[in-house]
């Protein structure tokens, strides 16, 4: 599968670097650098595909312009809060919800209001999802701290997971969640990974429990995302490899390996079956959904951590310029009619006063005569002519 100029990827690294590749390997990669140097903990898309929003460790939120390729803004207001886990934009607010549990909401003014998430003081916020169906949810989970949806716009919880339960030991099993997506063909569902081994998909509407699981022991997930096909998941491990998993049966359908370090993040496309993973090993990978092929492969120089991919769409600049068929159209035209011969028209033959016969030779014009009409002509017939005798 040929992905050269095809795809553009917006990569942050644990620098605080976003570099960008157009997937040829041919082009250099094109770095640009925060003010401050800081592990990206969050990337997304702005208000277009011209607006990218980042978060920081250190609290800094950084807004980058594509078309200019540099960073236009940055937001400094939340620096105490801890790493910046989840932005965006509800309408014409910005939110940010931050590692210490607090979902931050600015407008224009940079104005603050804050909600907070968290009850327990050894729980933190490690995970931050927004609804693209309901702008105004938003999905958080963290370290002893469960799946929780907030309504931004009443600024209160509006879904809570119970407890995973018991062990055998009657141990309560933890789960720190580490991802978490929304299902796209379902408004009201999302799935979540911990990093104990666990995939769970919830369904605010029905009950508290999640609707389906999933359990390996062996694992420990760092991220998830949707597969645009229905309840479809793919989730990344610390170990280097990444589950595609079907949360309607709760089974693993596939497994994508060689991946050389702990996944930081996956990214699919609604389009075609493409899988984009960025690791720790400082390469970018990109594999085929339905055959697990590596369809591209690219080293980025630095240990990569949030990405955000769009398709590069190629403009038609090439007008046709009408006058310049004309012109080309007319030069065959009396190129042909050039090496065509010339057919004559001997007339009648009259006497002068004199007594001397004078005869005219005409030159058939072609006016009126389609040019398709000598197309192919290879021989020319001569026109009969009359003579006519003096009385």
């Amino acid at each position: 599968m040929e992905l050269s100029n095809k795809y553009g990827i917006y990569i942050g690294t644990s620098r605080g670097t976003i570099s960008y590749t157009n997937l040829d390997p041919k082009e250099k990669l094109h770095y640009e650098f925060a003010k401050e140097a800081s592990e990206m903990s969050s990337m997304v898309w702005g208000r277009g595909e011209s607006e990218i929003l980042t978060g920081f460790k250190n609290g800094n939120i950084c807004i980058y312009d594509t078309n200019q390729q540099k960073y236009s803004r940055t937001i400094d207001k939340l620096k105490n809060q801890g790493s910046i886990v989840g932005v965006g934009y509800i309408d014409d607010k910005l939110y940010a919800a931050s590692s210490k549990g607090n979902i931050s909401i600015l407008n224009l003014d940079e104005e603050l209001e804050t909600i907070k998430t968290l009850s327990l003081e050894n729980s933190t916020l490690d995970s931050c999802a927004q609804n693209m169906n309901k702008l105004s949810i938003l999905a958080t989970g963290g370290e002893n701290n469960d799946l929780k949806l907030w309504d931004l716009e009443k600024q209160q919880c509006i879904f809570k997971a119970k407890s995973l339960g018991h062990d055998q030991l009657n141990l309560p099993i933890k789960a720190s969640i580490r991802g978490i997506t929304f299902i796209p063909e379902e408004q009201n569902v999302c799935s979540c990974v911990t990093k104990e081994g666990h995939i769970l998909l919830y369904d605010d509407r029905v009950q508290r429990k999640p609707v389906c699981k999933y359990f390996d022991q062996k694992a420990s997930f760092t991220t998830v995302t949707t597969a645009y096909r229905q309840r479809n998941i793919l989730a990344g491990t610390t170990k280097g490899y990444v589950q595609y998993m079907d949360m309607k049966t709760g089974k693993s359908l596939k497994t994508f390996t060689g991946i050389g370090g702990s996944v930081t993040c996956i990214l699919t496309n609604a389009m075609e079956p493409l899988v984009a993973v960025s690791s720790l090993d400082r390469y970018l990978r990109i594999f085929n959904l339905d055959n697990k092929e590596i369809c591209y492969k690219q080293y980025m120089k630095q240990s990569l951590t949030r990405m955000v991919m769009k398709p590069i769409i190629k403009e038609e600049s090439e007008e046709i310029d009408e006058n310049l068929i004309n012109i080309n159209e007319d030069q065959e035209y009396e190129e042909i009619f050039k090496n065509m011969e010339e057919v004559t028209e001997k007339p009648h033959r009259k006497r002068n006063s004199i007594g001397i016969v004078k005869t005219k030779t005409k030159k058939l014009k072609n006016k009126g005569i389609s040019p398709s009409i000598f197309t192919g002509l290879s021989t020319c017939y001569p026109i009969k002519y009359i003579t006519t005798k003096n009385k």
